[in-house]
């Protein structure tokens, strides 16, 4: 049986509500839907790396956490600023709209709302700091060398749907070693150019199905198998990082607040009772689930529910073993 809010431990009511990544989506946090948590799960899955590391990072949730010091907030009000800040990013709450939102949802009164929105702007929005530690973990090889250095580099998801390789009865996971096999299985190991690898990004059974942006990536992959160009890695996570972008519009600019009290209806604004956890797994598939013989092929998609999903989101963990022997890269 799922605990309730109150029953969990301390610290993880504390990441739970100063982590604006996993930051229940209703204010009851026992009262969120799985409708609503797998709606708003896709939305973060769709975001830049840069965001996602912003919306995941110990520092965010640290400087939320000094917000409540300062302005004497409980969590469950720290909760509201961490959803403010995920729906910033989202697109859907604009800055100027903070104080309103804030004076309405804590609920606070507008001074203290415009000044916590300042805080937000200067030392989260603004602040590059988790930008420049992420910079820090990346560095650049080829797909051999890659693979050599971090193993388990391999099995990762490149793409959403599991594919289907020459001579194996059932569709395996598209991790990188098994749309190298699909591909090696088909043109060989060598002797691949750029009309070669055009001709399977689109016309093969497998890649042809393929939307733009997993064609982008599985196209990247090939050129670094065949031309030895270069990846990028993250070093923590040890993923490839595909198409990585700084984060358009970074810096907010500073907003200019009346310095009058404006008026809001507060009445009835209560805090909410408290109940139920979800986490997000950025690197599950839908279909995915843990099995003991790696060497098995997923023969079904099961139910996914909230309690299977990884609760701590900085744990990236391996992707089952490939179900087919890959010929050694290199």
């Amino acid at each position: 049986m799922r605990k309730s809010f109150q029953e969990l431990p301390s610290i993880t009511k504390t990441r739970r509500c100063t982590l604006p990544w996993t930051v229940f989506t209703s204010k009851n946090p026992d009262l969120e839907s799985d409708e609503q948590f797998f709606k708003n799960d896709k939305k973060l899955s769709s975001l830049s790396e840069d965001i996602k590391n912003i919306l995941a990072s110990e520092i965010t949730s640290q400087k939320i956490q000094q917000i409540g010091n300062k302005f004497n907030l409980e969590l469950l009000q720290l909760a509201d600023i961490s959803r403010a800040i995920r729906s910033y990013y989202f697109g859907e709450l604009k800055l100027e709209d903070f104080p309103t939102y804030f004076a309405k949802e804590i609920p606070i009164d507008i001074i203290k709302a415009q000044e916590i929105t300042k805080i937000i702007i200067n030392n989260i929005i603004n602040d590059d700091s988790i930008e420049r530690t992420y910079q820090a973990n990346l560095e650049k090889l080829t797909l051999t060398d890659a693979i050599r250095v971090y193993p388990e580099l391999g099995e990762q998801a490149i793409t959403s749907d599991r594919i289907k390789i020459l001579s194996f009865p059932e569709p395996v996971r598209p991790s990188i070693k098994n749309w190298i096999t699909d591909y090696t299985s088909i043109f060989g190991q060598d002797n691949h150019n750029s009309i070669i690898r055009g001709n399977y990004l689109f016309h093969s059974s497998n890649a042809k199905k393929l939307n733009s942006t997993d064609r982008q990536k599985l196209s990247s992959i090939l050129k670094s198998f065949d031309e030895k160009s270069l990846l990028t890695i993250d070093k923590n996570s040890k993923q490839i990082v595909f198409n990585r972008q700084t984060i358009p519009n970074a810096k907010a600019k500073p907003l200019e607040f009346a310095q009058e009290q404006s008026r809001f209806s507060l009445e009835g604004a209560q805090q909410a009772p408290t109940n139920k956890i979800s986490f997000s797994s950025p690197q599950k598939l839908s279909y995915e689930r843990k099995v003991s013989n790696f060497s098995q092929p997923i023969k079904s998609t099961p139910t996914i529910t909230k309690s299977q999903i990884n609760t701590n989101i900085q744990d990236r963990k391996t992707f089952g073993k490939n179900v087919v022997n890959l010929k050694e890269l290199g």
